[in-house]
């Protein structure tokens, strides 16, 4: 079994805690509790409205969630905590080998960001395809 930190540890951590945290649609949330993985309710949050307000004066859209007969717009949910069980499943999963760093594969797929330290290892650019649809009209 695993041991915990060391007190210098923990207090590193706290010094450098991670305060990311995802937005997840219903899909996302049905598919990880299927796995078993969603997180405790205080480090998921349910989204019930959201207000987008635009450049011109009253401009702005407002979604409910209940007015669309959904339980949420989406979730918002710590980082940590869903990476955590994330990876306390795949522990248990004899399809998933777990390896100390990255190895050679067919395909690798890097879904962090511009900052990755993945990224970094690997020695791969962000690459953006140029955007080629004109801008919508403003209303």
């Amino acid at each position: 079994s695993p041991s915990a930190p060391s007190a210098s540890a923990a207090g590193q951590a706290d010094v450098h805690a991670d305060v990311r945290a995802y937005a997840l649609n219903g899909a996302a949330r049905q598919l990880l509790q299927g796995l078993r993985v969603w997180p405790e309710a205080h480090q998921a949050t349910a989204v019930q409205q959201m207000q987008v307000f635009g450049d011109s004066a009253g401009a702005m859209v407002q979604f409910d969630a209940a007015s669309l007969g959904q339980e949420a717009l989406a979730w918002i949910v710590d980082v940590p905590a869903l990476e955590q069980r994330l990876a306390e499943a795949a522990r248990y999963q004899p399809q998933i080998e777990i390896v100390p760093s990255p190895v050679p594969a067919p395909l690798t797929i890097i879904s962090e960001g511009r900052a990755s330290r993945t990224r970094q290892e690997l020695a791969l650019n962000l690459m953006s395809p140029p955007i080629t649809k004109p801008p919508l009209p403003r209303a």
